[in-house]
């Protein structure tokens, strides 16, 4: 499923457990209130899913790693 943030639209896995929160974005306000604060040059998300933090992180960190071992968040993470 496709949602719109502020980041733009990104591909979200509709059966994850955590859907509604994610589609909500109930989690990223208070993590972008973090990263704005805090300047970080590197950001690591290991378990990226399809980017829920990546994506944020990578309009306030120079560089972001993002692991995803599932190849269907994996699939929809490349095409975020």
């Amino acid at each position: 499923m496709e949602v719109n943030t502020r980041y733009g639209p990104i591909l979200m896995d509709i059966n994850n457990s955590h859907y509604d929160a994610h589609a909500n974005l109930e989690f990223e306000k208070k993590f972008v209130e973090v990263i704005e604060n805090d300047k970080y040059d590197v950001f690591v998300d290991v378990g990226a899913a399809w980017g829920y933090f990546s994506i944020p992180a990578s309009h306030y960190c120079k560089v972001v790693y993002a692991f995803e071992p599932t190849k269907k968040r994996y699939d929809l993470l490349k095409q975020n």
